[in-house]
């Protein structure tokens, strides 16, 4: 999504009550879409993410975005589907933070209602059409710094680290021939491969038998073939490899490329961030009750919203991510 609310958060399955709670429980009022513990999303609070949603892709690329069939349903379902785990995952956390005593600093607050203001301005009269309150707006904006809160202290509590070996790129010639050629001859081309002019010259004639070059990372062959392949010097060749019906000799182009395993340190720590918080969110879960007013979700389309004005909640939520 374009400034969508997915970046940086892995979407999470939360196994939720309905709203019609048994006695003793926790209630919604009609007018509040989820709850977790005294935690609460009210509907007004809801809208501003939908027309942030609604901005980013109805104003590019006009209403008929929506009815585009996707595998399952059409785009609006696929949005309103993923903006409703959205909402469950930022509540849930910013819960969580609320639990561990955490609460906004002075200048928190301050940059909360500074955006609310620049939100409601933004709204304009269409604040009144559609029930959205600047206390709801400044709810969105609390919510949304509390759970930031919680993400960047559950990942520092972690001390996730990944290391440049586990993240390494090295950049392989591959040979690759079929099974059926027989291990013979592939010992042979192995002998071949470490006095020829090229591997293309070698295979040449070869049916059956290609070269490639590609940079890999740890996890994408057998641990046997990648505990071959990154133990290689510069332009040394393997032997032959056998795996999935193949036989593979492989020579080692560069043991380490310096960018591609930065980006893949990156990528790697991302994943692993997503997954702490992930698991975190889930073990709390367990701990508290959420509840869900089905209804409430069910009752809107993105029809509705056709004439709103353009929004972009995320705009003024930089002072609230750091």
């Amino acid at each position: 999504m374009k400034r969508r609310l997915t970046a940086g958060i892995l979407l999470i399955v939360l196994c939720l009550l309905s709203a019609c709670s048994r006695s003793g429980e926790l209630q919604l009022e009609r007018n509040q879409l989820l709850g977790v513990g005294n935690t609460i999303c009210s509907w007004g609070e809801a809208q501003v993410f939908i027309l942030t949603q609604y901005t980013a892709y109805g104003r590019e690329y006009g209403s008929e975005v929506w009815d585009v069939s996707l595998s399952e349903g059409n785009f609006e379902s696929y949005i309103r589907d993923s903006l409703l785990e959205y909402l469950k995952t930022m509540l849930l956390a910013a819960r969580a933070a609320e639990q561990l005593g955490v609460s906004l600093s002075e200048a928190e607050q301050r940059a909360a209602e500074l955006a609310a203001d620049a939100l409601m301005t933004d709204l304009g009269d269409a604040a009144g059409r559609y029930g959205i309150t600047k206390d709801a707006v400044r709810s969105a904006y609390t919510h949304y710094a509390l759970a930031q809160i919680f993400y960047r202290q559950t990942v520092t509590d972690a001390r996730l680290e990944i290391s440049d070996e586990e993240a390494r790129v090295i950049s392989l010639q591959i040979v690759e021939a079929d099974e059926s050629a027989g291990y013979a001859l592939a010992a042979e081309l192995a002998e071949t491969l470490k006095t020829a002019q090229s591997a293309a010259e070698a295979i040449s004639g070869l049916e059956g038998v290609t070269v490639r070059q590609e940079n890999v990372v740890r996890g994408t062959y057998s641990d046997g073939f990648e505990t071959i392949a990154f133990s290689l010097k510069q332009d040394q060749w393997s032997p032959v490899i056998t795996e999935n019906g193949k036989y593979y000799i492989v020579r080692c182009l560069s043991p380490y490329l310096a960018d591609a395993t930065e980006q893949h340190k990156a990528e790697m720590a991302l994943a692993a961030r997503e997954d702490t918080i992930n698991k975190t969110l889930k073990n709390f879960a367990r701990t508290e009750q959420m509840i869900y007013n089905p209804e409430l979700w069910d009752s809107w389309t993105m029809a509705q919203y056709e004439n709103a004005p353009a929004i972009d909640f995320f705009a003024y939520a930089g002072a609230l991510k750091k």
